[in-house]
């Protein structure tokens, strides 16, 4: 959640006002539009809607996908929550928006790395996150995308992802739309 911070030239201590919800109903450019705000590389991520919980969901405006906020339950056990089909139910972190939200791949994690999203996706930085792609060997595992804002490309301009058992360990969860009808 973005704050304004207004101080003065005396001392006097200075005032935060969280900025408010926005873009809860619409279409995704309606929601925009009231929104007013971009973040990351030439501003490729949209803001679509800020609830009153502070939930933001973000539109790449080359890909059109559409990024949740992270689901609430924190880092979570890949088949504990059945984190393979958690974002095919309805949930306050989506805004509203309704369409098939799905878990990410890892390709649209690489995809959305080279326009910033470690810095532009609220709380992504220092997290790992679930993907849908499993490994093509270890049936029982996934792989994770990295937050860190260091996670850069290699020399030839590949991304390295690590992939974890789906038993033994945990990450957090952000749903995407793919294309919205």
């Amino acid at each position: 959640m973005k704050k304004i911070i207004l101080g003065s030239l005396l001392a006097l201590p200075a005032l935060t006002f969280a900025a408010g919800p926005c873009g809860l109903k619409g279409s995704i450019k309606e929601r925009i539009q009231d929104c007013r705000e971009s973040s990351g590389i030439n501003n490729e991520f949209q803001l679509v809607v800020r609830t009153s919980e502070g939930h933001e969901v973000y539109q790449g405006l080359r890909t059109g996908v559409i990024w949740s906020a992270d689901l609430h339950e924190g880092e979570v056990n890949y088949l504990e929550k059945n984190v393979g089909t958690i974002c095919g139910t309805d949930r306050p972190e989506f805004g509203g928006i309704k369409g098939k939200w799905v878990l990410p791949s890892v390709h649209r994690y690489i995809q959305a790395l080279k326009y910033g999203v470690q810095e532009s996706l609220p709380n992504t930085q220092d997290r790992y996150y679930w993907t849908s792609t499993p490994h093509s060997f270890y049936v029982n595992s996934r792989y994770i995308f990295e937050g860190d804002k260091a996670y850069k490309a290699d020399r030839k301009g590949n991304y390295k992802f690590s992939f974890w058992e789906v038993d033994l360990a945990t990450a957090h969860v952000k749903c995407i739309i793919e294309t919205i009808d």
